[in-house]
C-alpha cells in the first residue's frame, strides 16, 4: 500500500509540473520555430516543407505542455502556443515593418519596435483562436489532429488580419498543388494542408491526439493524410492542361507596362512632377514603339491629379497624351473632389483623350489612407480636418480598347473576396496597379505579387501588374509568372494578355467565383459541431455512470 501511495503521489506531483508556467517554455518554443518556418516558405525564400509541417509542429508544441483537463486550462495553453507561433511567423515575415515607422513615420527605433510588435502580435489572430479553440476541444475529448485543422481553417478564414494572408499561399512552388483553389479559393487550400499534415502525424502516436488503438486506424490515418496531400496535386495536373489550353484559344490584346522607379520623396515633390511626367511619356512611348494596344500606369503615377467627373485628359504640359504619346492608358491617379475630398482612382484614358472609366480603390488601409471612426469620433474629426482617401463605392470593370478590365488597387490584390468580386463581373483579364516604394528593398514586394498570384488561380484570369517600383509582372491564369521585373530600376514590358472573358464557361466564372464563402461557412458550421459534440460528452458520460 505505501508502495501505491508513493506511486500516486509522484504521478500527482508530474501533472502539476507538467501543468506548470515553467512547462510551457518548449511548447512556446517549438511553436516560434513553426511559425519561422512557415515563414520561410514566404517570398523571396520560398523554402519548401513548411506549409505542409506547420499545423503538425503546432500539434506537437501544445501536446508538450499540459494535458488539458479543463477545457480553460487546454483554451489557455492553445491560446499562449498560437500567440507565439503566429507572433514569430509574422515577425519574420513582416520585418520590414520596423523601416517602415522609422523612414514615413519618423518614430524612433524603439518606438518604431513597439508599433512593429503590435502588429506581428495582432497578425497571430488567427493562429492564437485556433489554439484556443483546438486546446479546449482537446480537453473535451476532441484528439487535436481532427480539431486544429479545422480551427486553423476557420481562423484563417474569419479572423480579421491587417494583411490577410493563407498560409497555403506559400505552396505556390507547387504549382499543380494550388490549383484547386478554382473550387473554393484559399481555406480548401488550408484545410487540406493542415489536414494532410496532422493526419500523418498523428498516425504514429504524436502528442496530437489518441494513439490510434488498432494498425488498421493507424493506416486509415496515413491514407486519409495522403490523400489530403495528393489529391490538390492530381487535380491541379489536370486542371493546368486545361486552362493553358483555354489561354491559348483565348484572343489576346498587347499590353505594356510602365515601372517608372519614382522614390516616395520625388513623388511628393512638386517641383519634379515635371520631370516625374517626361519619365512617364518617355517609358510609355517605348512600349507603344514596341506594339503595346494598352498601356498601364502604377497606382497615382500621374502626378497632377483629375477633378471627379473629369471626361478628358488634361491640357497643356499637364496633358497624358503628348510628345508622341497616343493611348490609349490606364491611368493610376488622385482625383479630387469638393474641400479635401481625394480617391485612389484608376481612369480609363481613350486614345482621343477621352476619359470613359473610372474605378475608385474600395478597400483603404487604416492608419495609412484613412483614420478609422473618423464618421464617428467628433474628436478625430477636430485633430483631422479631413479623414485621409475616400472610399469607392464598388468594385469596377472598366472597357478600354474593347477589352473588360477588372481593376485591383494597391493592396486589393491580397484580398481574395475583393478579387472574386471583381471577376463577377466577367472582365476580360485584371489589372493591378501598386506603389509599393514605401517599404524600400525588402521582402515586402515580392510578398506582395506572391500573394496577388492566388487571384489569377482563384478567378482563372490573366493579373498585370503595374508597381511603380516593383515586382511588376504579368501572371497567367494559371499563376504562372509569364514576366517579371527587377525592383527600383525604371523598366517596361510589353506582353500578350489572354481575354478570357469570353473563353469556355468554366473560365468565365469558376466554382468559387459562383459559390462565394460557401466553404469557409462550411468548416465554420463544422468547428460549431465539434464544440457541440465536445459540451456533451461530459453530460453522456455522467449519464452513463448513473446507469451503471
Amino acid at each position: 500500500m505505501s508502495s501505491l501511495s508513493g506511486a500516486e503521489s509522484c504521478l500527482r506531483g508530474a501533472l502539476r509540473a507538467a501543468s506548470s508556467p515553467v512547462n510551457l517554455l518548449p511548447s512556446l518554443l517549438l511553436a516560434a520555430f513553426a511559425g519561422i518556418f512557415l515563414g520561410l516558405a514566404a517570398a523571396p525564400h520560398e523554402i519548401p516543407g513548411g506549409p505542409v509541417l506547420f499545423a503538425p509542429l503546432f500539434g506537437v508544441a501544445m501536446g508538450l505542455g499540459s494535458r488539458f483537463e479543463t477545457p480553460k486550462q487546454g483554451a489557455r495553453t492553445g491560446l499562449l502556443v498560437g500567440l507565439a507561433a503566429g507572433t514569430a511567423c509574422n515577425a519574420f515575415v513582416l520585418y520590414w515593418v520596423v523601416g517602415v515607422m522609422q523612414s514615413f513615420a519618423r518614430f524612433p527605433w524603439i518606438a518604431a519596435l513597439l508599433v512593429g510588435a503590435l502588429l506581428w502580435l495582432a497578425q497571430a489572430g488567427p493562429m492564437a483562436f485556433a489554439g484556443a479553440v483546438s486546446g479546449a476541444l482537446r480537453a473535451g475529448g476532441v484528439p487535436l489532429a481532427l480539431g486544429l485543422p479545422i480551427a486553423l481553417t476557420v481562423g484563417f478564414a474569419f479572423v480579421w488580419q491587417l494583411f490577410p494572408w493563407h498560409p497555403s499561399v506559400a505552396m505556390l512552388p507547387w504549382l499543380a498543388w494550388v490549383q484547386a483553389a478554382d473550387l473554393a479559393g484559399q481555406p480548401l487550400l488550408d484545410a487540406l494542408l493542415f489536414a494532410g499534415g496532422c493526419m500523418a502525424v498523428a498516425a504514429f502516436d504524436t502528442p496530437l491526439g489518441a494513439a490510434p488503438a488498432t494498425r488498421a486506424a493507424r493506416s486509415m490515418l496515413v491514407i486519409g493524410g495522403v490523400l489530403c496531400l495528393v489529391a490538390p496535386a492530381v487535380y491541379g495536373e489536370l486542371r493546368l492542361e486545361d486552362v493553358r489550353a483555354a489561354r491559348a484559344a483565348a484572343p489576346t490584346v498587347r499590353v505594356g507596362v510602365v515601372q517608372p522607379n519614382v522614390s516616395i520623396s520625388e513623388k511628393h515633390d512638386r517641383r519634379l512632377f515635371r520631370s516625374q511626367m517626361d519619365r512617364l511619356r518617355q517609358l510609355t512611348r517605348e512600349v507603344e514603339a514596341a506594339g503595346a494596344e494598352v498601356v498601364v500606369w502604377p497606382e497615382t503615377a500621374y502626378p497632377f491629379g483629375f477633378q471627379r467627373g473629369a471626361t478628358h485628359d488634361r491640357t497643356g504640359m499637364q496633358a497624358v497624351l503628348r510628345d508622341g504619346v497616343r493611348g490609349p492608358i490606364l491611368v493610376g491617379t488622385a482625383t479630387y473632389g469638393d474641400g479635401c475630398a481625394v480617391w485612389n482612382s484608376v481612369l480609363a484614358l481613350e486614345a482621343d483623350g477621352r476619359v470613359t472609366g473610372q474605378s475608385d480603390k474600395v478597400r483603404l488601409l487604416y492608419f495609412g489612407e484613412r483614420v478609422p471612426l473618423w464618421e464617428w469620433l467628433p474628436p478625430l474629426q477636430k485633430a483631422f480636418p479631413c479623414p485621409g482617401i475616400y472610399p469607392g463605392e464598388a468594385p469596377r470593370v472598366m472597357t478600354l480598347a474593347g477589352a473588360r478590365i477588372g481593376v485591383l488597387n494597391c493592396y486589393e490584390d491580397v484580398l481574395d473576396a475583393y478579387g472574386r468580386a471583381v471577376a463577377e463581373d466577367r472582365p476580360d483579364y485584371l489589372v493591378n496597379v501598386t506603389n509599393d516604394a514605401w517599404f524600400g528593398d525588402t521582402s515586402e514586394p515580392h510578398l506582395h505579387h506572391m500573394v496577388a498570384r492566388m487571384r489569377s488561380i482563384e478567378t482563372r484570369r490573366d493579373l498585370l501588374r503595374a508597381v511603380n517600383t516593383g515586382v511588376s509582372g504579368h501572371i497567367a491564369a494559371t499563376g504562372e509568372n509569364v514576366i517579371l521585373t527587377d525592383t527600383f530600376e525604371a523598366t517596361t514590358f510589353v506582353t500578350a494578355v489572354a481575354e478570357l472573358g469570353a473563353a469556355e464557361a468554366s473560365i468565365q466564372h469558376t466554382f468559387y467565383v459562383r459559390s462565394g464563402r460557401a466553404f469557409e461557412w462550411l468548416a465554420f458550421v463544422a468547428l460549431l459541431g465539434l464544440v457541440a459534440w465536445a459540451v456533451a460528452r461530459p453530460r453522456r458520460a455522467d449519464n452513463d455512470a448513473v446507469s451503471k
